[in-house]
């Protein structure tokens, strides 16, 4: 019953079932309704370019509700991790994720995030990304197993949070820090605004947070 009430009073569906896309949303006051995407979600095989490929994960997950939701904006996003021209999706395994912090390891590397955006009033989508350079410490590869026998490594492009306290692998980040989180609220606003998705939201009265969000979001005790 609660459910059905909170989907009739959004005006926005998230298709995802991230609880760090969830958290960001709430910190934001935006009022929204969540819903898992319904696709098995794998790199699409001939998309070499990360951009191409995180943008079509994040329009078929949008797609794969909009049906039910005709009368709602509908918001989705993918995050992909690469290094040189290798693409770093979310690891299937213990040995997939170890493998991906290995290769990962102090090396300088770009996060992408694609937000799509579906509109009511056109019923189409609409798609735009984030890119944010990391580098990652020299950790240990005890720290490594560690963080990987935590379980917390599986829902994560290349096998890592960027807001994990005790693993705390990463050493510089130049760009985006909500990106890396998996949804850059920068870009979302931009796509609200361009598509006419008006919201009761704390950053639509105080822009200066809208501007300093990346910096504020790193103090956030967040979902891992």
């Amino acid at each position: 019953m609660h459910n059905t009430i909170q989907q009739k009073y959004s005006d926005l569906i998230l298709a995802s079932s991230s609880p760090r896309r969830k958290s960001l949303l709430n910190y934001l006051n935006i009022k929204y309704f969540q819903v898992e995407p319904n696709i098995i979600e794998n790199i699409p095989p001939d998309l070499n370019n990360p951009v191409d490929a995180a943008k079509s994960i994040a329009h078929s997950k949008a797609i794969s509700i909009t049906q039910n939701f005709k009368s709602k904006y509908v918001i989705s996003a993918d995050t992909l991790v690469f290094l040189n021209k290798k693409i770093f999706g979310k690891p299937k395994s213990s040995s997939e994720a170890i493998n991906m912090l290995m290769e990962l390891r102090g090396q300088k590397h770009s996060v992408v995030t694609a937000i799509a955006l579906k509109s009511p009033k056109t019923q189409e989508i609409y798609i735009d990304h984030t890119v944010t350079e990391v580098t990652m410490r020299n950790y240990s590869d005890e720290e490594m197993n560690k963080f990987v026998e935590s379980g917390s490594s599986f829902d994560k492009a290349g096998a890592y949070a960027i807001q994990d306290n005790d693993f705390n692998p990463v050493e510089i980040i130049n760009g985006c820090y909500t990106n890396v989180l998996g949804l850059p609220i920068c870009t979302m606003i931009e796509l609200f605004k361009r598509h006419g998705f008006i919201w009761d939201s704390r950053i639509a009265t105080e822009s200066k947070l809208a501007d300093d969000i990346c910096s504020i979001a790193e103090s956030w005790d967040m979902e891992i």
